[in-house]
């Protein structure tokens, strides 16, 4: 079996799968109450692609709109997503649009909550009227009969505006540093993956310990590089020239691949606003001048171009307050088959062993549709095989701090166990596209 251990390096862009199952999904056709033509001309003819029983992205979300079961999943439901559930947030919280996780996942995820991604993911937002008729519902106490919003609303084809979205305030002076993309298009009925490369504006070195990400929906991530010190010039990009990783036939740029071959993993989100902080004392350096090649991969499934832009702060504190330097850890393998209509689980060790002790602090995962559970396990020691992550959640994967960390000694390492199950008829196997699939740790030790 080949397996790659990159220590600080990603050289593969890592995707998400928006594609979702076609289902013969029953609507409430001719319901005249608010929630049956919600049912009938939304949830099941936008949502349920996605969200159908025996779908991937379903399970996982473990939301299924269905109509038969749509109203019983909505209606008073503790959220899924760990951060909306640890606020108490319900998916419809009748009487109460703007706290309720299905208006915020339609209208916009408010400034600061880190709730995932806006829906629906890969096609254009809802239009205007529906995004009223379903706060109009909720408010009215979303009822399942009767009349209580104005039907009309779900015929509306109005657009929201793209300026709805707003950018991320930079740090203030002295704090740190802002970089961005830029707003960029997103052609209709294609994946757009780019890179830039950025000055971060750091004149003397810095330490890291705050990093905070934000996208526009439609990205299904962003990543921060930097390239290794001993990189041949001739694969240094110039810098604020944006560079497409594929040609308008989704082709590769060859000259964008090989530039990835040298970069080093500095950070990194899968959902649409993230806020990361280091623990006290602890702090990513960089050195003077640093360039931070800025990767983001929208997906576009509309008709229509989508706008694309990203943001992230980099927050620094000074040298005196540092008692450890951080590192990041990334692992993946690229020997990945999975078999039609079968269940698969895989393995990969990260590393054989640890040659000295390390502190892990922060672990996470990544993995496409088709992975159902992620763990990551000690391997070696006294502890061999105790399970320190899991999450069964592939498109906002659990990102799980450790306080105290996990020490790894002399001969102990990390293994991630992911469990597949791949529904098509097609063997499956590591790329990267967004039919392929993935297994990948990553998240930082002193």
């Amino acid at each position: 079996m080949q397996i790659r251990y990159i220590y600080l390096a990603l050289i593969a862009s890592t995707f998400f799968l928006y594609s979702c199952s076609k289902s013969e999904n029953p609507t409430v056709a001719g319901d005249p109450s608010s929630f049956g033509q919600l049912q009938e001309k939304v949830l099941s003819k936008v949502c349920v692609s996605c969200h159908t029983s025996g779908a991937s992205y379903a399970s996982e979300s473990g939301l299924v709109l269905d109509a038969k079961v749509a109203y019983e999943n909505l209606v008073g439901i503790p959220a899924h997503d760990p951060n909306a559930n640890a606020e108490s947030v319900f998916r419809v919280k009748p009487g109460f649009a703007d706290s309720s996780l299905l208006y915020m996942k339609v209208h916009g995820i408010p400034q600061g909550k880190l709730y995932g991604s806006q829906m629906p993911l890969g096609l254009t937002a809802l239009s205007i009227g529906q995004q009223e008729f379903i706060r109009q519902w909720i408010n009215a106490g979303a009822p399942k009969t009767g009349v209580v919003a104005d039907a009309a609303l779900l015929d509306d084809t109005t657009r929201p505006p793209a300026a709805d979205f707003t950018p991320l305030a930079p740090p203030a002076s002295g704090e740190g540093f802002q970089i961005t993309t830029g707003k960029f298009d997103v052609p209709a009925s294609f994946e757009r993956e780019i890179f830039v490369y950025r000055r971060l504006g750091n004149t003397q070195p810095v330490f890291v310990n705050h990093i905070h990400t934000k996208m526009r929906p439609n990205s299904h991530h962003l990543v921060l590089y930097t390239f290794a010190p001993d990189t041949d010039p001739f694969y240094i990009p110039p810098f604020d020239i944006f560079r497409d990783l594929r040609n308008p036939d989704g082709s590769y740029i060859n000259s964008t691949v090989d530039q990835m071959n040298f970069h080093l993993f500095l950070g990194g989100s899968m959902v649409q606003e993230e806020d990361y902080w280091f623990p006290q004392g602890v702090a990513l350096p960089l050195s003077a001048n640093t360039g931070i090649d800025f990767n983001t991969h929208f997906i576009n499934r509309s008709s229509q171009t989508i706008p694309g832009e990203c943001y992230a702060n980099i927050y620094t504190v000074p040298a005196q307050d540092i008692e450890h330097i951080a590192m990041p850890i990334f692992s993946f393998t690229t020997n990945i088959n999975l078999p039609p209509h079968r269940q698969t689980v895989l393995t990969n060790t990260y590393p054989d062993t640890m040659q000295s002790p390390i502190h892990v602090f922060m672990l996470t995962s990544h993995n496409h549709e088709w992975g159902q559970k992620f763990q990551i396990k000690i391997s070696g020691g006294p502890r061999n095989g105790e399970i320190v992550y899991e999450s069964t959640d592939w498109s906002h994967p659990l990102v799980k701090s450790f306080d105290p960390p996990i020490v790894l000694n002399k001969g102990e390492g990390l293994t991630t166990v992911v469990t597949y199950n791949n529904t098509t008829d097609k063997t499956i196997s590591f790329g990267l596209t967004s039919k392929d699939e993935m297994d990948v740790m990553y998240g930082y030790f002193y």
